[in-house]
């Protein structure tokens, strides 16, 4: 904001202030499509470069949670994420309000951890 960085990778939710300010300007998305309600751009697939990656959030317990704690806790926060007034406040945010069962998010988990492990091998990259 005060002029000395040319270009940055962040979130519409971090930005957003910014963004709506007139600080910051978007010059395109790296997810798979632009957030509703979000300044117009086009997404950096769109504009020809194979690359995508998108930003989320979750809500992560301890291991060996009890089943129904667990269930209740899946279950509050995808009504939250489905109340109206909150799912409009996050849109606005330029984040999409995505409830999932917590199987089918432990499966995403999973699959995010093994293509970030071929992004790693793919460019060598080495804790120091």
């Amino acid at each position: 904001m005060a002029g000395r960085v040319d270009l940055m990778f962040t979130t519409i939710a971090s930005a957003a202030g910014q963004i709506r300010g007139g600080l910051l300007r978007i010059i395109a998305y790296t997810a798979e499509e632009r957030p509703a309600g979000s300044p117009p751009a086009p997404t950096v697939k769109a504009a020809g470069i194979d690359y995508e990656s998108g930003i989320w959030w979750g809500l992560f317990a301890p291991r060996g949670l009890p089943p129904a704690i667990r269930r209740g806790l899946n279950e509050a926060t995808n009504a939250a994420l489905l109340a109206p007034a909150f799912a409009r406040y996050l849109q606005g945010e330029g984040a999409i309000p995505s409830p999932i069962s917590a199987d089918a998010f432990t499966e995403f988990l999973r699959a995010e951890a093994a293509m970030m492990r071929e992004v790693v091998a793919a460019a060598k990259i080495r804790a120091d």
